[in-house]
């Protein structure tokens, strides 16, 4: 019996060490790998944070940036200006349809500052 129980316990030891405990081999391996995925995504992320602190800069500084992001994210448009919204056709409509559509059913819509009026 004195021989089995070095053997067993150090066997049992070399079980928590790989398996067991809240950091065992396997979990320092798999937290090493994501710490390696990390690092290799940093200097993308790094990058993009550059590209967007520029943007911010730009659009806090630069006026005709600053409209020309309102135009284009928003829609924004000058007095006197006409703005052409282009849609996708409606889905309800047959695609037999679609090929011959009326004139009343363009796909291009006209909106001005006056159009609610």
């Amino acid at each position: 019996m004195r021989r089995l129980f070095l053997p067993c316990v150090l066997g049992l030891a070399l079980y928590i060490a790989v398996a067991g405990g809240e950091y065992n081999v396997l979990e320092t391996r798999r937290a090493r790998a994501e710490l390696e995925a990390r690092r290799d995504r940093l200097p993308a992320a790094r990058r993009e944070i550059d590209s967007l602190r520029a943007r911010i800069d730009s659009l806090q500084h630069d006026d005709a940036m600053l409209e020309r992001f309102a135009r284009e994210r928003y829609g924004f448009i000058r007095d006197g200006e006409l703005l052409y919204r282009i849609s996708e056709p409606a889905s309800d409509v047959p695609t037999a349809e679609r090929g011959r559509a009326a004139p009343e059913r363009a796909l291009v819509s006209r909106v001005s500052e006056d159009a609610g009026r």
